[in-house]
């Protein structure tokens, strides 16, 4: 396990990779998504909220991640 673990170490999250490229990511079919599934029934996703608006944010400020 830990010699993938190790070897993986070089890889980025495909949201990562996306906002390096200045591309928009599927952050709204992830994380988005389990936020509005959760408003009708009153659950609260806070991670996935603040997961959500912060990733957001950095596309719309033409942000480019370092990775």
């Amino acid at each position: 396990m830990s010699k993938l673990a190790h070897s993986m170490s070089s890889q980025y999250l495909s949201i990562a990779q996306d906002l390096a490229r200045g591309k928009r990511s599927e952050i709204h079919f992830l994380n988005g998504l389990i936020v509005k599934r959760g408003e009708a029934p009153g659950i609260a996703t806070l991670t996935n909220r603040v997961l959500w608006v912060l990733v957001k944010l950095m596309e719309g400020s033409g942000h480019r991640a370092a990775v």
